[in-house]
């Protein structure tokens, strides 16, 4: 009696001797076209995917535990293992992803995590630092976070779930392509109430002005 698995035996033989690839494969680097010469001249030689490709090419990924080394003989054709490492290689060294972290403070742990295709951070503020929260069970935290997080909407959802934003607001002034300096170039001295310009002239306080939100202190040389 003729049983299914010598029958898929037998297909598995016959894909072996005749050389059927069951990998999908792009184009041969070596494939000879008009200009450059080869795809392979496309890609310097100081490029960092060519370690790439020299590192993967030398694992053994069968042993290391990578699925599906050895391709199925039925179905739709599947990536090699081998290329889809190199992409991710490739996407973890140039952060092709954008990844998010918050790190505890005291131990330097990593306590919430997320990958997304989001070029930006201004929706995490208050996704992240939650995550953070329930991960730590902790009641109270302070999310401290680089400006690229800042969004008035976002720093609005923490409040009164026990998250603390510390984030610094966005830089709007258009004074750097005037050719002016910023507030961030100006080091202050809060010994003695002063700032120190870029040419190195000092600024002392003046006077204070107000609007309708906050005072302002004005300095000058």
């Amino acid at each position: 009696m003729w049983k299914p698995q010598l029958s898929y035996n037998l297909l598995g033989n016959i894909v072996s001797e005749l050389g059927v690839k069951r990998f999908v494969e792009g184009e041969d680097r070596r494939q000879g076209i008009l200009l450059p010469e080869y795809l392979d001249d496309y890609v310097g030689e100081d490029n960092p995917v060519r370690v790439i490709d020299v590192f993967v090419a030398e694992l053994d990924l069968a042993a290391l535990g990578f699925d599906g080394v050895v391709p199925e003989v039925t179905g739709r054709p599947a990536y090699h293992p081998s290329t889809l490492l190199k992409i991710y290689l490739y996407g973890y060294l140039n952060r092709v992803q954008s990844s998010r972290r918050l790190v505890d403070a005291e131990h330097h742990l990593i306590v919430a995590h997320e990958v997304t295709n989001q070029g930006y951070d201004r929706h995490q503020l208050a996704p992240m630092a939650l995550k953070a929260r329930q991960a730590t069970g902790c009641e109270q935290v302070t999310a401290l976070a680089d400006r690229g997080y800042f969004s008035g909407d976002q720093v609005l959802s923490c409040e009164g779930t026990g998250v603390a934003p510390v984030v610094p607001k966005t830089l709007t002034s258009s004074g750097t392509k005037r050719g002016f300096f910023t507030r961030q170039d100006f080091i202050y001295d809060a010994e003695h109430d002063h700032y120190t310009c870029p040419a190195g002239a000092k600024l002392t306080k003046t006077k204070r002005r107000a609007n309708h939100t906050e005072d302002f202190d004005r300095y000058a040389t």
